[in-house]
């Protein structure tokens, strides 16, 4: 269970890191690095979900992580950005992963609303 819940906190991580690179101002790593709190802010809004939420969310998200082997040869959290956000690109354009793309643009949503 520990290696799925690590590959769980991986793959959130990546798309949070690949969501902000795409759409947020490079930032000074040398001053700020917000990404992590934005990580921190997504794990904890899952842990907060009611039961019958979390499980699906969860096997979802290690779904999407798993699909970047057949999109890019390695899982989706093991990526470069560039091929982590085709990924994600498609997932949100497809109509046949229409729940899941959904759940992308949550993150989306997210990733807006901390800016």
């Amino acid at each position: 269970m520990l290696g799925i819940s690590r590959s769980f906190q991986s793959t959130v991580s990546a798309l949070c890191y690949s969501i902000i690179r795409q759409n947020c101002q490079p930032v000074d790593l040398a001053e700020d690095f917000p990404h992590n709190e934005v990580v921190g802010f997504v794990l904890g809004q899952h842990r907060r979900m009611p039961d019958f939420l979390r499980l699906p969310v969860a096997l979802l998200t290690l779904i999407f992580d798993l699909w970047g082997i057949l999109r890019g040869g390695a899982l989706f959290h093991r990526q470069p950005h560039a091929v982590r956000w085709r990924q994600i690109e498609s997932w949100k354009n497809s109509s046949s992963t229409s729940t899941c793309s959904s759940s992308v643009s949550r993150l989306f949503t997210l990733s807006t609303m901390m800016r």
